[in-house]
């Protein structure tokens, strides 16, 4: 598998500082895909990352990516979005492709 080694743009690193803390936060980035929004989820201070995608090829590449990372783990299984121990609570944090392809912030 050819791993790319792309990193988060900085704009959206900036997008996301601007209207998040994730710092010390447990962040589940649902359709992680190859895991670069993931990483730079961590960059930022996350406490954990939980990146989860549909395809198995994108969490191994995304796994490869990340490896030297102990708080980021990847799964195709939704229960990973949930904290162990307290299942009726989401992690503090979800980030998903709203930020790039919504109008969320822009109040439309």
């Amino acid at each position: 598998m050819r791993i790319f080694r792309r990193s988060a743009d900085e704009s959206w690193v900036s997008l996301i500082q601007n209207y998040v803390n994730v710092n010390g936060k447990q962040i589940v980035d649902i359709g992680c895909g190859g895991g670069i929004y993931t990483k730079s989820l961590a960059d930022m201070g996350a406490l954990h990352v939980t990146g989860v995608d549909f395809s198995l090829e994108m969490i191994k590449g995304a796994s490869e990516k990340c490896i030297n990372y102990d708080n980021v783990v990847f799964d195709r299984t939704p229960e990973d979005c949930l904290m162990p121990g307290n299942e009726s609570h989401l992690r503090d944090c979800c980030k998903s492709h709203a930020f790039e392809e919504s109008n969320f912030f822009r109040g439309s």
